[in-house]
């Protein structure tokens, strides 16, 4: 296992994502119930160091059983909201992996996600994203891949850098996104509305609902993707909604969204982060899950976020091998590692 998280390490939320990570750390990776046990109990942040029965007894709520029962019910419920999405097996004694997604490359995805919200959560002091890390930009990719396969319509990407063979100024841009969806631009709104030197006003990924068909009145999904720390409160009222009402001709109802690579399932999480970013559509990390992104990232997107997984998957293992040196305690969770990607 890697070394229990140092921030939010008491909500089973956070545990149970923790199992994940390091599930996913090495191809056919494994982790026993009763090595996570001893993780627990072995860290002295439970209530497991009085030697009493009941504090090794999962009927008192603060013991290292109880936190890890509840842990597992938190990962069963993951296994039965995700299904075939999620890329990993669960039963009384184990977390591993499905025999299609035994090796990074094919949860390279899912993967960075989670590492994501580790770093940017502050999980572990050696574990976080610089300024300037593409890894910002290729969630976005990872976003885009799901809506497409959520929302099952036309998806693109907008937000800078833009590819090459996107027109150079922001008029011809929008002109360009909106012929995408065979839709118009409204040329005078932009240049009236927009800065000479804006990007993309905040607008990462656009989506389309497919209703059985892409005609008039199918809604639209307007994207802003967070990975910073201070997601919540950054820019809630962005993109635009005005603004974009302005640019774009729709000719379906349009919403706003949020795409975070954060676990929000505590209780009234969804609710109160749509209110603070003006009534939008949250996409946590569970959702955006649902929509296999593995399944739909281009294979250029792939092969640089498996190098990027494995830069920060080798950062924890130094962590891991630190702690056990430390502690002199065994407990190897994960099966012995094989090469990525093979």
């Amino acid at each position: 296992m890697f070394p229990i998280p140092k921030n939010n390490y008491s909500r089973p939320q956070v545990l149970a994502s923790w199992a994940e990570l390091s599930a996913l750390a090495d191809d056919d990776g494994a982790v026993m119930h009763g090595h996570i046990l001893e993780s627990l109990r072995d860290s002295q942040l439970f209530a497991d160091t009085s030697g009493s029965p009941d504090d090794r007894d999962s009927t008192n709520p603060s013991s290292s059983a109880a936190i890890l029962s509840e842990t597992w019910s938190i990962l069963e419920r993951r296994r039965h909201l995700l299904g075939d999405s999620w890329p990993l097996l669960l039963s009384e004694s184990t977390l591993t992996r499905r025999a299609d997604r035994r090796t990074l490359d094919r949860v390279a995805a899912y993967a960075a996600i989670l590492l994501i919200e580790a770093a940017s959560s502050r999980w572990y002091p050696s574990l976080s994203i610089a300024a300037g890390d593409k890894i910002r930009t290729w969630f976005e990719f990872i976003v885009a891949a799901s809506v497409s396969r959520l929302l099952g319509g036309v998806t693109s990407r907008f937000g800078a850098p833009f590819p090459s063979d996107w027109p150079a100024t922001f008029p011809e841009r929008v002109k360009h996104l909106a012929a995408i969806f065979e839709i118009e631009a409204r040329d005078a709104d932009i240049q009236k509305y927009a800065s000479p030197d804006q990007q993309d006003d905040s607008l990462d990924v656009l989506g389309r609902w497919k209703l059985t068909d892409e005609e008039e009145g199918c809604p639209y999904f307007l994207f802003q993707c967070a990975t910073g720390e201070n997601w919540k409160t950054h820019k809630p009222g962005q993109p635009s909604m005005d603004l974009w009402r302005a640019y774009i001709s729709w000719n379906g109802p349009s919403y706003k969204a949020l795409a975070i690579p954060f676990t929000l399932r505590e209780r009234g999480e969804l609710a109160d982060v749509s209110i603070r970013h003006q009534s939008a559509f949250v996409f946590d990390r569970l959702r955006i899950a649902y929509g296999k992104p593995d399944d739909g990232i281009d294979e250029a997107i792939r092969v640089s976020l498996v190098e990027w997984c494995k830069t920060k998957f080798d950062i924890l293992k130094g962590d891991e091998i630190s702690a056990k040196t430390d502690s002199g305690a065994g407990g190897v969770t994960r099966k012995k590692p094989k090469a990525h990607g093979k």
